[in-house]
Parts: structure tokens; C-alpha cells; sequence
């Protein structure tokens, strides 16, 4: 796998850097088995809906939240998402965030004093794990990102 790279997983960087690094990857992508087009495969990787007509509606009316907001979202000036477009992106998006908090919590326990993850982007799960890293290392940088890069993010 490509994501691997000395960017990712440097084994002489502390477990915080490395574990907001490669968990937001890893739960991004374990995220899209369940995305709307991943939980069309069932467990041998065969393409059939294997949930039940309850289960479906469920999902696909939590599904349709994740729309409105990036539809909102203006990219440029007058350029929007398109959220049916995106709308699997998001999902991963945010089991990312999800996923690298669980990590981090694993990694760093008590660390995170009982914040609750963010639940609307990446974005989010960078600039937790940038400010852990400010924390951690007093400013000192963090992959060439200066101190006034982490407080902007």
C-alpha cells in the first residue's frame, strides 16, 4: 500500500504524531465498507444488498445528512459541493475522525480529557492531532508545519 510512506509512519516520531497520522488513513478507508456502496458487498465480497428493508431505510435516511452540508459547502466563491456526489467521501470523512480519536484515546489515555470527537470532516481530525502535537512538543513543528500553521488549523 503506497499510503505507507516516511510521511505516514516514521519510527522515530512519538505514537501521538504516528497514530493521528496513519488512523485517520486506516478509518477513512475501513469507513467505505459501509458507505453507500460498500455495504452493497456482503462478507465474500459479493455485490447484493445483504441488510434488511428496516436496516436500509436507516442508513440511507442518516445517509441523506450528510448532503445538505456539503451542498452548503462553498469551495470557492460561488463553487459548491455537490453532496450526492461526495456524499461516500463524507461518510469516510468522518469515520476517520472517529477512528484516529478512538486511537489516539488508546494511545494517549486521559490525553484528550473527555472531548468528544468532531463529526464533520478530516479537517477536524488534523487540527485535533496538530494541537496534540503543538502540545506535545511545545510548538516545535510538526512534519515542516510551523507553530502559526498549527494555530491557524
Amino acid at each position: 500500500m503506497t499510503l505507507f510512506h516516511a510521511k505516514l509512519d516514521k519510527a522515530e516520531q512519538d505514537a501521538v504524531a504516528n497514530t493521528c497520522a496513519i488512523s485517520t488513513v486506516i478509518g477513512h478507508e475501513l469507513t467505505h465498507g459501509f458507505d453507500p456502496k460498500g455495504r452493497l458487498f456482503d462478507a465474500v465480497g459479493c455485490l447484493r444488498d445483504w441488510w434488511t428493508e428496516e436496516d436500509s431505510k436507516n442508513f440511507n435516511a442518516r445517509a441523506e445528512l450528510f448532503i445538505a452540508p456539503a451542498d452548503a459547502f462553498e469551495v470557492l466563491p460561488g463553487l459548491t459541493l455537490n453532496g450526492e456526489q461526495t456524499v461516500s467521501e463524507n461518510m469516510a470523512d468522518v469515520g476517520a475522525v472517529n477512528f484516529a480519536y478512538q486511537a489516539l484515546d488508546t494511545v494517549c489515555p486521559g490525553r484528550i480529557g473527555g472531548v468528544q470527537p468532531p463529526s464533520t470532516s478530516k479537517n477536524d481530525a488534523k487540527r485535533m492531532c496538530k494541537r496534540e502535537m503543538k502540545r506535545e512538543h511545545h510548538a516545535d513543528g510538526f512534519h515542516g508545519i510551523s507553530p502559526e500553521e498549527l494555530d491557524s488549523g
